[in-house]
């Protein structure tokens, strides 16, 4: 042992603030917070939204001679569109230029499609002048 103590998730500080707000984490704690619990329709759609999201990004040609480009860009562009947080807040060019996409304009075809095809948007999309009305909700 390196003189260190183990890690205890469960530990809390005595000297922690009183006036901190407290948080709930985990979704049986924000559903006995709630006092609801999930349905078998709230199960299968998160089923169906999940498949939906792996046909989306694998849903390609993997002998194709681009197969991990694409789907590494969908992935990137999936994840963009459900949280721009997930890559520091970068806008849509900047994350593809950090990525290595040389083509700004195909990762952006990339963002719209996934966006179209789970119906999600961000608030990044939502002033774009060219943002169509396919009845997204809003991410983030």
């Amino acid at each position: 042992m390196n003189g260190k103590l183990d890690f205890d998730p469960d530990y809390v500080s005595p000297r922690q603030d009183p006036l901190a707000q407290q948080h709930v984490d985990g979704t049986k704690e924000i559903h006995r917070a709630f006092d609801e619990s999930p349905t078998d329709s709230d199960r299968e759609n998160v089923v169906e939204f999940v498949r939906a999201v792996f046909a989306r990004v694998a849903g390609i040609d993997i002998d194709g001679r681009s197969a991990q480009l694409m789907i590494g860009g969908r992935f990137a562009a999936l994840c963009w569109v459900v949280s721009p947080k997930f890559s520091d807040g970068a806008s849509a060019a900047k994350l593809a230029s950090r990525l290595g996409i040389k083509s700004v304009s195909k990762f952006l075809r990339l963002l719209g499609e996934a966006s179209r095809k789970l119906g999600l948007t961000n608030r990044g999309q939502a002033y774009g002048w060219n943002r169509g009305h396919h009845g997204g909700n809003h991410a983030t």
